[in-house]
């Protein structure tokens, strides 16, 4: 039988693995993966990757395998081991970004000259973007008729596949995987093992545990609500589909409903990226080309101070702590911190988005990029450019105990709930009483929030104005 060469990327997983279990199907697998992207993982990120492959070379070796690991090319090595090891047959499963489409259409074509099958499938999303179009043939732009229509055709999304019962690897003298893992972990009880295995434990807890109140408590930070399973998804320790079909199993009601649309914004977001392949650098609505955003020069200090999480609004800098501290932050946070940026700082979306590559391990091409878009009101279906995220009201709603506060804010830990949310009300209270100095021990506010408010939504109505004319 002849060589299957598979190459693993944003799939590090053996079950529900189409390229994997039709190569296997087909002959003897040699197992690839290339370090090679357009765009370097973050520090987190890497990390998580790191120990995903590490896990997927171990899984493999059960199996009597194991995982080549390379540095390079793939349009060099590829083409390289198929003809040393005489492959004739290459499976992959789709990207959606723009260069990683045209590195793979380059491939096939290289591939083709060697008379080496090139088969790529559908290994990452429910829905890929070319299959759901409006009547007229577009792709959507607002979620809410997206997901309609992803629903209305819930029988596109296939079985998800079991891992091939028996797999034959091919011989090589290729170098196995040997990385170094010289990141720092993240710190987080938030993260599990970046692995397999982890990500159904994951899912199975969230949904036993979890699931009932979703759709109430998603929006709690201090709250183990959610299913931290982003970053299991976005290395594709899990597929969704493997989640679609295990939600929809075993459970019901207007909680699975809600978490199911969650992972319909995930598709969302892809669908964007892959008909707008801009959309991490350029604005989706070009009326934002003419916003008045703060030049560097003036905002470096602030950008400064909203990273390392100073900003003298605790649910802000708790946020971003969590950030720094563990490589993960709540999505409700991550609004409130997005809305305090590009709002109140002024500060452009492209700043945010960046910082929140290098940190997040789950930081995603098309989730963060399309998020980032979405709380800045350049997006597509995004929160109207006057929706401004009050960072006290919404510590008030959404951490009224002020328990996720006190978790990542070290210096107003002792303080009062009552207090926590705006302790510049109260200065002479909190110095008295827990001996808390303002503009000492804990930053004071740096922006007044309704003055930068009025300046977000006069700067907005300007671009309006000239948009309309």
């Amino acid at each position: 039988m002849s060589t299957q060469l598979v190459w693993f990327r944003n799939d590090l997983r053996l079950k529900d693995n189409p390229a994997f279990y039709q190569a296997a199907n087909l002959g003897p697998v040699l197992a690839v993966y290339i370090d090679s992207w357009p765009r370097p993982d973050g520090s987190n990120s890497t990390w998580w990757r790191h120990q995903s492959l590490l896990k997927l070379h171990q899984d493999l070796k059960k199996q009597g395998g194991g995982l080549v690991y390379l540095k390079g090319e793939p349009e060099k090595w590829i083409p390289q081991i198929a003809k040393e090891y005489n492959v004739l047959g290459i499976h992959w499963n789709r990207l959606y970004e723009k260069p990683a489409i045209e590195r793979d259409q380059r491939l096939k074509q290289s591939l083709k000259e060697l008379e080496v099958d090139a088969h790529s499938y559908n290994g990452s999303l429910l829905f890929e973007p070319w299959t759901v179009q409006t009547k007229q043939g577009d792709f959507f732009k607002v979620f809410t008729p997206f997901w309609k229509n992803c629903l209305e055709h819930e029988d596109r999304i296939g079985p998800d596949l079991p891992a091939p019962d028996k797999v034959e690897f091919a011989k090589h003298s290729l170098e196995e995987i040997s990385i170094k893992v010289d990141v720092k972990c993240p710190t987080s009880d938030r993260v599990g093992d970046p692995d397999e295995k982890a990500a159904w434990e994951k899912l199975e807890m969230f949904v036993e545990d979890r699931l009932e109140n979703y759709a109430t408590g998603r929006d709690m930070p201090a709250e183990k609500s959610t299913s931290e399973l982003s970053a299991y998804l976005r290395f594709g320790n899990i597929s969704p589909r493997q989640i679609w079909h295990y939600v929809r199993n075993k459970a019901s009601g207007k909680a699975m409903h809600k978490f199911l649309s969650e992972v319909g914004w995930r598709e969302f977001s892809y669908n964007l990226l892959y008909h707008f392949p801009e959309l991490g650098k350029v604005n989706y609505q070009s009326k934002f080309n003419a916003f008045p955003w703060r030049q560097k020069e003036d905002y470096q200090e602030d950008l400064k101070r909203w990273q390392q999480g100073k900003t003298g609004y605790p649910l802000v800098d708790a946020g971003m702590r969590q950030l720094n501290q563990s490589g993960y932050m709540h999505n409700r946070i991550r609004m409130v911190v997005g809305s305090f940026l590009t709002k109140n700082l002024l500060i452009p979306w492209q700043e945010g988005e960046a910082y929140f590559w290098e940190h997040l391990y789950d930081a995603d091409p098309a989730s963060n990029t399309a998020s980032w878009q979405w709380i800045a009101g350049s997006g597509a279906d995004a929160a109207p450019y006057f929706r401004v995220f009050n960072p006290v009201l919404q510590s008030k709603k959404f951490d009224p105990e002020g328990a996720y506060i006190r978790s990542w804010v070290q210096e107003l830990k002792g303080i009062d709930d009552a207090v926590i949310h705006a302790p510049w009300e109260k200065e002479s209270d909190i110095q008295e009483n827990y001996k808390v100095v303002l503009g000492k021990d804990y930053p004071k506010p740096m922006v007044d929030l309704k003055a930068t408010r009025d300046r977000a939504l006069s700067a907005y109505e300007k671009i309006k104005e000239n948009a309309d004319n």
